[in-house]
């Protein structure tokens, strides 16, 4: 497993527009994380994983179980170094997909404000983590990225959405790992080669004295009410509350 220096990453994060973190979480955790989002789609009468595969959002309405997981010292701390500030949480949600999904689900990306806003800017504003927990690789499908730099013009799609894209790179990233994409990078998943569930799971983060609106923000006054849970997790409220 790799070093994860919270600056170094943070560099890479400016520079490509993301980066890996690896053992955000062991293996009981992976097991329980499993576990849980398989009782979301079976909860749900085990729809048909076509297309997108299911979406679970908010994550934490779904399944407050995951609460515990979103405290991760090693993403913090990553996230601190990218902002110049505390991270807090806007929007929580999961994937689950399978060999029944789409063998691309089509470039995007979740800048979410104005796109000429992204070019010149000398800091990330929002980011999105992703939490694997399986891992993604050919066989279980991948995650592939068009690498920016934090100040790049967001730029016109240069092809289909579900083709595939000159400068286009695959992520290597192993099971327990956190991927930290900047809102503005385009990127895409594509199915594996091998019959399966696929999991991933995380949220939206922006420094706390940006308080710009996003449309896929969540609702956090909802969950900075919830007394009792934050008292359990300090971690998560931490996340939510300042």
């Amino acid at each position: 497993m790799k070093d994860n220096n919270p600056a170094e990453l943070a560099r890479q994060l400016n520079e490509e527009g993301y980066c890996v973190v690896e053992g955000a979480h062991g293996p009981a955790a992976l097991a329980h994380q499993e576990g849980l989002l398989y009782g979301v789609w079976e909860g749900r009468g085990k729809p048909p994983l076509t297309g997108f595969g299911l979406g679970v959002h908010p994550l934490l309405t779904h399944a407050p179980e995951f609460a515990a997981y979103f405290d991760c010292a090693a993403v913090e701390a990553v996230l601190e170094a990218a902002f110049g500030d505390r991270p807090r949480l806007c929007h929580t949600g999961a994937r689950i997909a399978s060999e029944d999904s789409a063998a691309n689900i089509g470039w995007h990306h979740h800048y979410g404000w104005a796109p000429e806003g992204a070019a010149g800017r000398s800091r990330i504003e929002r980011v999105v983590v992703n939490y694997y927990v399986k891992g993604v690789s050919p066989a279980i499908g991948s995650l592939w990225a068009i690498p920016r730099r934090v100040g790049e013009p967001i730029p016109d799609p240069p092809g289909e959405r579900s083709a595939d894209w000159p400068g286009q790179v695959e992520l290597a990233v192993p099971p327990g790992a956190a991927v930290i994409l900047d809102t503005a990078l385009y990127h895409t998943a594509t199915r594996g080669s091998e019959p399966g569930m696929r999991y991933h799971w995380g949220g939206h983060y922006q420094g706390w004295a940006d308080t710009r609106p996003h449309r896929e923000d969540m609702d956090r006054s909802e969950w900075a009410a919830r007394t009792e849970l934050l008292a359990r997790h300090p971690g998560l409220k931490r996340l939510l509350v300042p």
